[in-house]
């Protein structure tokens, strides 16, 4: 269970993206060096290169998950690419925007808590709004996603069916 602090971020940058109880998916987009090194030889040539503009045009071809007024998408909002930038501004469906929060600061403080304010502190709140969203997307062989999978099955009891 996050910290009060962090549960405050998270209730704040969701007021902030406009994200409500179902009114959003999440998306999982952060390459963790876990995901790198599950998916070396021959996974990846036959995945292919892991970037968001491949798992975009996946999410779009699911139409069963386009029943949402906005897509949260879980990144390291500091180490995005022009072409990341690019594709997270064409949005998931027509009318259907990404959304993300943008870096912290390095000179941010977190009031009682050393981890508020890191990049430690950004994948917590990540992964609080991606459990509580209405459907969740990640990468097989995370260790992020399969957390954000077993919170949302057995902590929330949500069914398996909208975790993708």
């Amino acid at each position: 269970m996050p910290t009060a602090p962090i549960l405050a971020r998270a209730d704040r940058l969701a007021a902030e993206l406009g994200l409500t109880s179902n009114n959003y998916g999440c998306l999982h987009a952060r390459m963790e060096k876990d995901l790198y090194r599950n998916f070396m030889g021959t996974k990846m040539r036959s995945l292919g290169l892991l970037n968001f503009a491949r798992l975009a045009r996946g999410l779009r071809r699911r139409t069963e998950l386009a029943g949402v007024e906005r897509v949260f998408v879980a990144i390291d909002a500091a180490h995005i690419t022009n072409d990341t930038r690019k594709g997270l501004g064409r949005g998931a469906w027509r009318g259907v925007p990404f959304v993300y929060k943008r870096p912290i600061s390095p000179d941010a403080k977190g009031p009682s808590s050393p981890v508020e304010n890191t990049l430690l502190g950004d994948a917590i709140v990540d992964r609080t709004l991606c459990v509580r969203a209405k459907w969740f997307v990640g990468w097989p062989g995370s260790t992020f996603s399969n957390q954000i999978t077993l919170s949302r099955r057995y902590a929330l009891g949500t069914n398996a069916s909208k975790n993708y």
